[in-house]
């Protein structure tokens, strides 16, 4: 599974928030993230894959940020 940061909004909200799910890719990552948000009223805005060498894979992990299980 590789970590991807999922980048959304609220109706009428005019800047985005953060989350973090796992997924195969990103497609199945988006999927991951609308099941935990498909009672909210967020809208999806983009997905991008993090990667080890940023630094930010091992924040998020610390951070308990992730959505789902790896």
């Amino acid at each position: 599974m590789r970590l991807f940061r999922i980048t959304f909004f609220r109706h009428l909200q005019k800047t985005g928030e953060t989350s973090y799910c796992y997924g195969a890719d990103k497609d199945s990552a988006i999927k991951n993230w609308f099941e935990y948000n498909k009672d909210a009223d967020w809208h999806f805005l983009y997905a991008s894959e993090v990667t080890a060498e940023d630094g930010e894979v091992q924040f998020v992990k610390e951070t308990n940020r992730v959505l789902g299980e790896a």
